[in-house]
């Protein structure tokens, strides 16, 4: 009977997650099909990454490794010497594989999520979100944006009982809208009327979120707001509302 390998198990010897720093799996040839060059050898190739310098990193044999990636000039994969005299080393053609999401984070495509319910303002919850490893998080299309529509519908509401959610768009410290993981801004899914300039005390909204049911504002005018649709709220000043963390995959 064959072994049943775990994920962890999958994801270690049959390919690589993130720059393949963990990779431990005999793939033994480049992506050109060149045969690498053993560890241990400093033939035809001197180098320094051997066992003995790198005891943890599993140079074992010829192997396709990505042993201390920094020191490697910036390697982004597996790779290896190879035994050809005119190519000194190429990477390793090792599938790409990304670790599932923790528990409490839901997985869209490469990302992961997680709501955050309790309350606080935008700055707040842009800290507590890179502590997590993630940013607030960026929408780029109406598929990501109904995704994470459905991900907020039970999110409690938050200051005035407004139904809404910080994400990562900003124009803090200018007028340009931008989203905090610095990733371009693609789409937009403005509430109409917004974004303002100020709210309703005339204080600059330079924060953004998403609408996560339809509501009758108390203080706006008793304006209607719809759900998946976003609005700008001032950053501060007791502005308290759940959030969105994301997340790359692995």
């Amino acid at each position: 009977m064959l072994p049943v390998l775990s994920a962890e198990q999958i994801l270690v010897e049959y390919c690589q997650v993130g720059v393949g720093a963990t990779y431990r799996g005999t793939v033994s040839v480049t992506k050109t099909n060149k045969t690498c060059q053993r560890w241990d050898s400093q033939t035809p190739h001197k180098h320094k990454w051997t066992n003995e310098s790198f005891p943890t990193s599993g140079m074992e044999q010829n192997y396709c490794r990505n042993a201390d990636p920094g020191s490697a000039g910036g390697t982004t994969g597996v790779w290896c010497f190879t035994t050809d005299p005119s190519t000194r080393w190429e990477y390793c053609d090792v599938p790409v594989c990304a670790r599932p999401c923790q528990n409490g984070w839901t997985e869209y495509k490469t990302h992961c999520y997680k709501l955050m319910t309790y309350m606080t303002d935008w700055p707040t919850a842009n800290k507590d979100c890179k502590k997590l490893g993630a940013n607030l998080a960026s929408i780029k299309d109406h598929d990501e944006n109904n995704f994470v529509t459905g991900l907020i519908a039970n999110a409690p509401a938050g200051f005035m009982l407004h139904h809404f959610v910080w994400f990562g768009l900003n124009r803090r410290g200018g007028e340009e809208w931008k989203w905090s993981d610095g990733s371009p801004v693609s789409y937009c899914n403005w509430h109409p009327g917004e974004p303002g300039h100020s709210d309703y005390l005339g204080i600059k909204a330079e924060c953004a979120g998403v609408y996560s049911k339809s509501f009758t504002a108390f203080i706006g005018f008793g304006l209607r707001r719809e759900k998946k649709l976003w609005g700008d709220q001032q950053c501060y000043f007791g502005y308290g509302y759940p959030f969105v963390c994301k997340h790359l995959k692995g």
